[in-house]
């Protein structure tokens, strides 16, 4: 996972933002068709870096990646991993009203963990009226040490209010390689947690709204696949389809991504550009 910069984007994961054009994917789909007839023809427009690895008080960063993109109240708001020498994995935090400025603005190391965490995601819980921040974390206090955690806030311009992280609970699925990039998404009656295991195998934890952030379930196997790490998962807008993009490697040395949809978050995922050589 090592990315120097962060580009302009729609969808966002570790080496970059690019413009996914769905346009003619949403132009031919409405809530009753088939997702086997979903039109394939799009593309990547990627545009030029938004953001390259700066400094920090006395931190000077070797990488800035995992961006995760929020537009309120007429401000983007960036939340990013940042790796150094001294200080190994930390979350940083930009704010612009032009993105394509937002390297230019002041960059704030949240301080709600003062330990190893990356993998930010940013959302907006309505039932609660809250801001999560859901990322990968350590603490040798948790049990286990290494674990998704979350932290919460009112304010999401105020860098300095995030709640101090708190374990998110669930499990490592025992016969997992690994556990990591953590994504929360909702439907009307459950937010479902999906993560990544580095071994061709996508995760899916479940929870009732009500009990969100904890109460998870076992894990299961979302999707198996020549996939290696980092779902980001999404509702297609005024669409009964989920969108997921996750990173594939196939021996290349180099990182692409897959698109997988579904009808439903706890159902089956389907190709939708996901063959190896694909470009």
């Amino acid at each position: 996972m090592s990315a120097k910069m962060v580009y302009l984007i729609i969808f966002t994961h570790q080496f970059g933002i690019s413009q996914f054009n769905l346009k003619n994917v949403i132009r031919h789909m409405s809530m009753n068709d088939n997702i086997a007839s979903l039109d394939r023809n799009f593309k990547w427009i990627t545009g030029p870096p938004i953001l390259r690895a700066g400094s920090s008080k006395d931190q000077q960063w070797l990488s800035a990646k995992d961006p995760t993109l929020v537009s309120y109240q007429d401000n983007w708001h960036l939340f990013y991993t940042v790796r150094g020498k001294s200080r190994s994995h930390a979350i940083a935090y930009r704010s612009s009203g032009t993105l394509n400025r937002i390297g230019e603005e002041k960059e704030v190391i949240l301080t709600c963990h003062d330990g190893f965490f990356c993998a930010p995601q940013v959302f907006y819980f309505r039932p609660h009226g809250q801001w999560y921040l859901i990322c990968q974390a350590a603490n040798n206090l948790w049990s286990p040490p290494y674990q998704p955690a979350f932290s919460i806030s009112t304010d999401i311009s105020s860098p300095d209010v995030w709640t101090e992280l708190k374990p998110l609970g669930g499990s490592k699925p025992e016969n997992a390689q690994a556990w990591l990039d953590f994504w929360v998404i909702c439907d009307q009656t459950n937010a479902y947690l999906f993560f990544t295991s580095l071994d061709g195998k996508m995760w899916r934890a479940s929870t009732p709204l009500a009990d969100f952030p904890q109460g998870w379930s076992q894990p299961v196997i979302a999707l198996e696949a020549d996939i290696f790490e980092a779902s980001h998962t999404y509702r297609l807008k005024g669409q009964n389809i989920y969108l997921t993009l996750i990173e594939a490697q196939h021996g290349h040395g180099w990182r692409y991504y897959k698109a997988y949809v579904a009808d439903q978050l706890n159902g089956s995922w389907h190709p939708l550009a996901a063959e190896k050589d694909c470009s």
